[in-house]
């Protein structure tokens, strides 16, 4: 009888597991310049997911940027040539489940008006799940600048395309797999940087 009681705890505590299961990590960047433009983007890991556009998760193809005067901000390849597989750019951008700590890189280009500079970086999502994030570009005076995304949840990026045509985010994850909840590394962030 003991045995079959463990047994049924041992059951019941799995079940409780699964349902700690998340298959999907998901991200928000809100991007706006200093007029009236304004985009959501949104990243993260999915199961399933690959490097390329996924409908089944809700990526697709955008169409061409719009003249460089106006407001456009998306998803870019980060790769060329035969590997290269994001077209004109996508809103969503999940990547697949990998090894935990591994690093992935997201693109986004961005424009508007020059008047309509700086851009304005917002971030949201369950920062807890990751080792390292963070948001880099490069100024054409002052070189690399590196945004600590897990210490501040937002940025302003002082120039647009063609000076600063595009930012990465940088991704260490702590996502094991689906039925191991990853560790929470509690970590307290302000309200915004501007560089």
């Amino acid at each position: 009888m003991k045995q079959w009681i463990r047994v049924i705890m041992v059951l019941m505590f799995i079940g409780w597991l699964q349902q700690l299961c998340v298959s999907q990590y998901h991200y928000s960047l809100i991007i706006s310049d200093a007029g009236s433009g304004i985009d959501t983007l949104e990243f993260g890991y999915s199961h399933g997911a690959t490097y390329c556009i996924d409908p089944e998760l809700g990526e697709y193809g955008l169409p061409p940027p719009p003249p460089a005067d106006e407001f456009d901000v998306r998803f870019i390849d980060n790769r060329s040539g035969a590997g290269a597989c994001l077209d004109q750019g996508i809103n969503k951008n999940f990547y697949g489940f990998n090894i935990s700590g591994a690093k992935d890189t997201f693109r986004v280009a961005f424009q508007t008006d020059w008047r309509l500079h700086p851009f304005t970086v917002r971030w949201s999502g369950p920062f807890d799940y990751l080792s390292s994030a963070s948001l880099k570009y490069t100024h054409p005076d002052d070189g690399p600048v590196i945004i600590d995304m897990l210490s501040y949840n937002s940025c302003q990026i002082p120039l647009g395309s063609p000076d600063i045509p595009s930012f990465r985010i940088i991704v260490n994850h702590n996502i094991i797999c689906c039925n191991d909840p990853p560790p929470v590394l509690s970590q307290s962030r302000t309200d915004s940087i501007t560089e």
